[in-house]
């Protein structure tokens, strides 16, 4: 906020774009989730989940969380579906091929907004874990392109304390997030650029191959919030 502020004194940007970027985020409280399922008699929730969660999983919501009776109703935003551009997955033979084929989306993705002259639009690059992350980032011709990206890139293990900064900052346009896909699975992204539409929205890479289609639906949910467009790559080995 406050380089933004020293922007508009040097006349670099006008008042409109100080004012969309002046503000503090204030914390008043969280929510257990949960919880609300023993609190309330009815919940009304939004989820595109319940029809691919397995049978077992759908016995604990009745068992521990006493929901007995679920209605499903469409939503307001249309299917999300209908809003990703969805390329075709990648299998990759080695980890080599993979992460070129990695460092080369990204930069594919952020060739075309430069190119076109527009705000290049947040990337979220999902590892299955905490290994996968070390592995990728410590091998040199990717430690060489993370630190080309310098401030852009932006690497969150399960063990950064400050989540809610880097869930804000992975969302900045030009924004490269490495995430663990638990991570990723349980936080809500929100892009607030009004124009990133246009450039496709939140580009979600995931890298591994999931064993089952919930957690997918989840990488993947990751992008195109609400009414908003997305993009989404699978690049595995």
């Amino acid at each position: 906020m406050f380089q933004y502020m020293q922007e508009y004194a040097k006349g670099r940007v006008d008042a409109e774009v100080l004012s969309s970027k002046t503000g503090l985020y204030i914390c008043c409280g969280g929510y257990k989730y949960a919880e609300m399922f023993s609190n309330y008699q009815r919940v009304f929730g939004v989820s595109g989940m319940y029809d691919h969660i397995e049978e077992a999983d759908k016995s604990l919501l009745q068992e521990s969380f006493n929901v007995h009776k679920v209605t499903i109703a469409g939503c307001m935003y249309g299917y999300r579906k209908d809003r990703v551009v969805r390329e075709p997955v990648r299998v990759l033979t080695s980890d080599d091929a993979q992460y070129t084929a990695i460092r080369e989306t990204v930069d594919r993705i952020r060739k075309n907004a430069i190119e076109k002259k527009v705000k290049i639009p947040p990337v979220l690059i999902m590892f299955e874990n905490d290994i996968a992350i070390k592995h990728f980032t410590s091998q040199i011709l990717n430690a060489a392109w993370i630190a080309e990206l310098n401030r852009d890139c932006f690497v969150v293990h399960l063990s950064y304390e400050n989540l809610e900064y880097a869930l804000t900052k992975s969302m900045l346009p030009g924004a490269v997030t490495i995430f663990p896909a638990s991570l990723g699975g349980n936080f809500d992204f929100s892009c607030f650029e009004s124009d990133m539409d246009e450039q496709k929205g939140v580009h979600v890479i995931k890298t591994y191959m999931s064993l089952h289609l919930l957690e997918e639906m989840q990488i993947q949910n990751r992008t195109a919030g609400r009414k908003h467009s997305g993009a989404f790559f699978v690049v595995c080995r």
